[in-house]
């Protein structure tokens, strides 16, 4: 043991010694004056107060040692396990401020997937979400940008706000776990068509015929505990029959 450890030691029972006797005293005086209070108001009214007077002086002799007892006590069982607690807590703060901040929940795009819709041939859109942390739940995936815009079709005036698109993702991902994601289907006949997969505000369009070769998509995932991260992806539209219609790259 330190010299060190020695003097915290000898000044944390000194003072709680200290601290103890005062509060000893204290309640000791208090209790003779509770007793003298009441004798000289009996006094006042008329009362003999010989016999109470008597009895008041073991009452607070025996009274100050139940005081100390109870004060010995709180010395040896509650002030250690009082100061444990503030130990614990003062640690509890280092350690979450020592803690490795959670990772981002990653996209990646994959090749894109032929399925057939209704008797027709499209090609599928899904993007990979990977957790890199513990279990996290409270996940979201957000388009939060298109560029450019996306042209507007079937004679529909109102303009789609692309971050309103509820994509159907995963509440929870476990460790080290992924989970795909269907973004958007594509349609090649005379031009090429796009319509995203997921729920749209009631009258938003969602069929659009693309008129750019290249789009930019830049979407945001976040959880609970884990802060918002952007990925983009470039998306490159081919009228090309002996092509895939699209091919998708994270930039």
């Amino acid at each position: 043991m330190t010299l060190a450890r020695i003097k915290q030691f000898v000044a944390y029972w000194s003072d709680t010694i200290k601290d103890s006797k005062e509060t000893h005293s204290k309640i000791t005086a208090g209790l003779a004056l509770f007793f003298t209070l009441i004798s000289d108001a009996g006094i006042a009214g008329g009362f003999n107060m010989k016999s109470f007077q008597v009895l008041s002086i073991p009452i607070i002799h025996y009274g100050s040692f139940a005081v100390a007892a109870v004060l010995i006590l709180r010395i040896i069982f509650w002030f250690p396990f009082q100061k444990h607690e503030e130990q614990e807590a003062k640690y509890e703060s280092l350690r979450s401020q020592l803690k490795p901040a959670a990772k981002p929940l990653e996209l990646e795009a994959e090749r894109p997937k032929r399925i057939k819709v209704n008797a027709t041939w499209q090609y599928a859109c899904d993007l990979l979400m990977q957790n890199r942390n513990q279990s996290v739940n409270g996940i979201k995936l957000k388009l939060s940008r298109v560029e450019p815009p996306l042209p507007i079709s079937n004679g529909m005036s109102k303009s789609l706000e692309v971050d309103t698109i509820k994509f159907l993702v995963d509440d929870t991902l476990n460790g080290k776990e992924s989970c795909r994601v269907r973004i958007f289907t594509v349609d090649r006949g005379q031009g090429i068509s796009l319509m995203f997969v997921g729920k749209l505000p009631d009258e938003s369009p969602n069929y659009f015929c693309i008129q750019h070769p290249d789009l930019f998509l830049t979407f945001e995932t976040s959880a609970i505990g884990v802060a918002v991260h952007q990925t983009r992806f470039r998306v490159n539209f081919s009228i090309n029959p002996e092509h895939e219609p699209f091919t998708i790259t994270r930039l």
